[in-house]
């Protein structure tokens, strides 16, 4: 072997160390600075309230406006009189008979207060739509927030996904410098390698995934866009939006309520329509002799009343008396399932709670130790870099299940939320809620 020969591979084998360690020491600095916040360089920050805002006034601009304006309307329909009957008769009109001619107004009378009562079942319609507006409101409100924390899970798996994935990159760079210094074998190589394309694949999905729900988001204000953050929120600044809502009871409870009453009004106006209706007539009559002779006129005052033998409404009132048992039992059923649900997803919240508190406070903290231990141990030349990239990997696993705990228990709250506002929370937990609300919303109209 000649000796420039030998200077040559001693130079490959010093260049092969050097880079090694430059690795290394990357490695280790990528391994140091390893943090779950995400980094915003280009993006728009957005505010909860100004988005919901945003939101509303694309999402239902005139909506609600225009069915109070109906409403009001129906409510000014039902208190309008019944139009007068006007009656024009003439008999004779041979010269050689007797002629007789009669003009009448007849206008009926509403003795027993139909209208009023009518108008009565009006004005509780108009109450259903502004409880209406309001469920809409606080629907609108929670899907929103529900998407919102959606976005923002996703984001923090994303930047751990990164994360992983930088480091197993540096990891891979340096077992490829080891592997070929001799001190690791080709199969530890293959083990970095295959677990960093697994990684590579999660992220970019993930990325993929963010972007589409961002643009998905953005769409319930019109607008296309992926290239913005959202602002975290605490429970606190949550709690103060709630109680911006325009209510903060239990909206079945209060629609049950509601329709307790339409009922009753609606027993009320039946009652008040199986009584009689008179209609009071108003004429003058005008005869004639026969050959064109002496003429005489009259008034004539008169009075109609219906008999009411047959049908009095009986049938209508029974189907309203029934309505109102099945409410009242229905409303007591409810009570009785929601004290059940509330509880039962009180205690799975606290159970979560505390499996997070065990992650947070207990095993995060050990894994963060282990891996520290590691850095010493791979500096002193004790560990392979596999030995480093496994402890990386047991510690941002259990960041990304600690994500995956607090999006349980927003879930579980969420749900809690919508039994105490008395909404479904199907209807709401699912990223598309706005969308199918307002489709409900056209077809509830277009069904009236």
């Amino acid at each position: 072997m000649s000796f420039l020969y030998k200077v040559s591979v001693h130079y490959q084998k010093m260049n092969t160390i050097r880079k090694f360690y430059i690795h290394s020491a990357a490695l280790l600095c990528a391994l140091c600075s390893i943090s779950s916040n995400v980094v915003y360089a280009e993006e728009t920050p957005l505010v909860f309230s100004q988005t919901l805002q945003k939101i509303e006034a694309y999402q239902q601009p005139e909506k609600w406006s225009n069915q109070e304006k109906i409403a009001n309307l129906e409510v000014a329909k039902s208190k309008v009189w019944d139009n007068p009957t006007l009656s024009i008769q003439q008999t004779g009109f041979n010269r050689r008979q007797e002629k007789s001619s009669e003009i009448s107004v007849a206008q009926q009378i509403d003795i027993f207060g139909t209208k009023r009562k009518a108008a009565y079942v009006s004005q509780i319609q108009k109450q259903n739509v502004i409880l209406n507006k309001e469920m809409y409101q606080i629907q609108q409100f929670l899907a929103v927030k529900y998407f919102w924390m959606q976005i923002l899970f996703l984001e923090k798996e994303v930047a751990i996904l990164k994360q992983q994935f930088e480091v197993s990159e540096l990891s891979l760079n340096t077992a490829q410098l080891r592997l070929q210094a001799g001190s690791i074998a080709k199969i530890d190589f293959e083990r970095v390698e295959v677990s960093t394309l697994d990684l590579e694949s999660q992220y970019k999905q993930q990325t993929a995934a963010l972007e589409i729900l961002k643009n998905k988001f953005s769409k319930l204000w019109g607008s296309t866009a992926s290239n913005f953050h959202l602002n975290e929120m605490s429970e606190q600044a949550w709690q103060q939006q709630a109680e911006s809502m325009p209510l903060r009871i239990n909206i079945y409870e209060s629609a049950v309520q509601l329709q307790k009453q339409s009922f009753e009004a609606q027993l009320d106006y039946l009652k008040a329509q199986a009584k009689p209706k008179p209609s009071v007539t108003l004429g003058v009559v005008r005869t004639q002799s026969e050959f064109g002779g002496k003429s005489d006129q009259q008034v004539r005052v008169g009075l109609d009343i219906p008999l009411n033998i047959f049908n009095r409404e009986q049938y209508s009132q029974k189907i309203e008396e029934t309505k109102l048992k099945l409410v009242e039992q229905e409303r007591l059923r409810y009570q009785r399932q929601q004290l059940i649900d509330i509880k039962n997803l009180s205690a799975e919240i606290k159970l979560l709670k505390e499996k997070l508190n065990t992650l947070t406070h207990s095993q995060i903290p050990l894994s963060k130790s282990i891996q520290q231990k590691m850095l010493l141990g791979f500096k002193a030349g004790k560990y392979a870099v596999t030995d480093i990239q496994l402890s990386t990997l047991e510690l941002q696993q259990r960041q990304l299940q600690e994500i995956e705990l607090n999006r349980n228990i927003f879930q579980k709250t969420m749900q809690l939320d919508c039994l105490r506002f008395g909404i479904e929370p199907e209807s709401i937990l699912y990223t598309d809620a706005i969308n199918n609300l307002n489709k409900s919303l056209r077809l509830g109209m277009e069904n009236e």
